[in-house]
């Protein structure tokens, strides 16, 4: 195989974590021999550069600290082509507190919402919650907390 190609896969994978699917996808958009994508997506699994277990981790905890839902972190890595038993394995060993995360989200952004009254400050909660995928249940969780002016 030809080297060129192989550093140009090295340094797509190497600007983050890349699922397989993602690895092939790539490789289909260079036109890249079908029949080489088992041989290079083996040498890079040898390489220890490809695993979709670890891959999900690194995805989950970087969504997570961007106060993503459980369920569109679920949905991007389905895109991402991860299997829904990765995804149950991972998300068993990781505990994620939905309700935790959407407080920690509405405090930061309690500052935008200060201006209105109290119906259209739970409007405008809610749709932004909702924007970041979180269900019903815990956007009125996340409301009905509320202190005062503060969201924690």
């Amino acid at each position: 195989m030809d080297d060129k190609i192989f550093n140009r896969i090295l340094k797509f994978i190497n600007i983050r974590p890349r699922s397989e699917k993602e690895v092939v996808d790539y490789l289909k958009r260079k036109r890249i021999d079908v029949l080489k994508h088992r041989y290079i997506i083996e040498r890079i699994k040898n390489l220890n550069l490809l695993d979709d277990f670890e891959f999900t981790k690194f995805w989950i905890e970087s969504r997570i600290s961007q106060g993503k839902s459980k369920k569109s972190i679920v949905y991007e890595l389905k895109i991402k082509g991860i299997s829904k038993e990765i995804l149950e394995e991972v998300f068993n060993k990781m505990e994620i507190d939905e309700l935790k995360i959407a407080k920690e989200l509405v405090a930061k952004k309690r500052y935008k919402w200060q201006k209105y009254d109290e119906k259209t400050r739970k409007q405008k909660i809610s749709q932004y919650l909702l924007s970041k995928g979180y269900d019903w249940n815990v956007i009125n969780d996340v409301i009905k907390y509320k202190t005062g002016d503060r969201y924690e």
